[in-house]
């Protein structure tokens, strides 16, 4: 991820989502997933694979010392997408 305040940390979080096989958009106050595995790889609780996904935003955003955590999410594992919202520390 690079050193803390080198990188915009949403281009890198896309970026690390994308190395993931996600197709990802983040906008000031989101991420969004489409084409979302979750479904395929555990039919019967797809929460569970974003959990570990929301892990990984959790990583790519705290490592080049971004304010930004995830927080709420939403799912539609019969679309294959999934969003999280970001939430400030300074804010939460």
């Amino acid at each position: 991820m690079g050193r803390p305040g080198t990188h915009d940390a949403r281009e890198r979080l896309l970026a690390v989502l994308g190395e993931l096989g996600f197709a990802a958009e983040a906008d000031d106050d989101a991420v969004q997933l489409s084409g979302c595995p979750c479904p395929l790889v555990s039919p019967d609780r797809p929460e569970l694979v974003f959990r570990l996904v929301a892990g990984a935003i959790a990583g790519a955003l705290s490592a080049p010392g971004s304010p930004l955590r995830p927080g709420e999410e939403t799912h539609d594992p019969a679309a294959r997408r999934c969003s999280v919202r970001l939430v400030r520390l300074d804010a939460a």
